[in-house]
């Protein structure tokens, strides 16, 4: 194992709590919004629920592979030739998410700050700041994402502690059993977007104490599901459910309204500070999967080599993706989510299934 990519399961929720609490915001909770209306904000707790079968699995093959990675439990239970067509299908997902990523972080900050600068210039500079921490290695963007981690808490406990007092309960209510239906349909959303939790199990073969991941994992699992119900229930009850469906960035409209001490009144660039953050995650993260991934197709010790003709990659395909947040949010409903339940959710029930009949598991 290379000292330099390992890391405890701790380091790596913390990345995870990073990687989906920041940029899913955006996301979510529009999609919330209008499925559920004034009950939105149960839909992460349905959809902590929903995924709790899925992560009893994902701890299962933890448990089971040992010190293999999920990319050489596909080739041991598959098979190699069908194992290699799998991983390469991960990888697909994992470069097409991460343009995707990239491509929503440019979109924010043009939306919200920068309004009349090339997208493109965003884009070049967060790919240099990932390519950078990939030459350093995951145990240094593990170690990085703690200070992060409670850089962003504290901003977002300010952000809720003031937003808090102008909740209107009148918007969050009433909830009856006729949102039953609503509830699940957004808690499938949430499942969908827990279901990234798949990308850990690649680094299963870089812990040290994956005795560790199940509770780790039911812990983390959690405190995504609360800070979600926190981070849908303060725009719809500041502004409705009717408005926020209809915003592409309604937590950071919210802080438009925070002034603290009557001085400070720029509390949304430090919002926009750690979404940025959470960007960087995301992008890095996503970057070390698919090198790994591209490493191990091609029987290379040493993937980071690479890194730049990735990152080019990367770039390109994100310039592709849309023109506007409205295409983006599209095709992340349409396209990114269903094929996040097959990668996060089919393939490895049918990791499983195979294992057991084959006894390789």
């Amino acid at each position: 194992m290379n000292e330099k990519n390992t890391l405890s399961v701790r380091q790596m929720f913390v990345l995870f709590l990073l990687f989906l609490g920041v940029p899913s915001l955006p996301l979510l909770v529009p999609s919330a919004a209008e499925i559920a209306k004034t009950a939105s904000w149960l839909i992460p707790l349905a959809g902590g629920l929903l995924f709790l079968p899925l992560f009893f699995l994902f701890a299962y093959l933890v448990r089971h592979m040992g010190e293999r990675s999920l990319s050489e439990a596909f080739c041991q239970v598959f098979g190699k030739p069908v194992g290699m067509v799998v991983n390469a299908l991960y990888l697909i997902w994992g470069t097409f998410a991460c343009a995707f990523y990239l491509r929503q972080f440019g979109e924010r900050i043009i939306t919200t700050i920068f309004t009349e600068t090339n997208v493109a210039i965003f884009l070049v500079v967060m790919l240099f700041a990932a390519l950078y921490a990939v030459k350093l290695g995951l145990k240094s963007i593990a170690r990085a994402g703690t200070i992060f981690f409670f850089f962003i808490l504290a901003i977002y406990a300010v952000c809720y502690g003031v937003l808090s007092q102008s909740v209107e309960t009148k918007n969050l209510t009433p909830v009856s059993w006729k949102d039953t239906l609503p509830v699940l349909g957004g808690g499938v959303i949430f499942t969908a977007i827990l279901c990234y939790m798949v990308i850990l199990l690649f680094f299963s073969d870089n812990l040290r104490d994956r005795h560790r991941f199940q509770k780790g994992g039911l812990i983390t699992t959690g405190i995504l599901a609360v800070f979600m119900v926190l981070v849908i229930a303060v725009p719809v009850g500041l502004f409705g459910f009717e408005t926020v469906s209809r915003i592409s960035f309604p937590f950071f409209a919210a802080s438009k309204s925070i002034s603290l001490f009557s001085n400070f009144e720029r509390v949304e660039s430090a919002v926009v500070a750690a979404l940025t953050v959470g960007d960087f995650v995301i992008v890095t993260l996503l970057s070390f999967l698919c090198l790994k991934l591209i490493g191990f197709l091609s029987g290379s010790h040493k993937p980071n080599s690479y890194a730049n003709v990735f990152m080019i990659l990367v770039f390109i395909l994100s310039l592709a993706l849309g023109s506007n947040t409205l295409e983006l949010r599209r095709l992340y409903n349409d396209l990114l989510l269903p094929v996040n339940l097959v990668m996060g959710a089919g393939i490895p029930l049918l990791l499983l299934v195979t294992g057991k009949i084959r006894k390789k598991l």
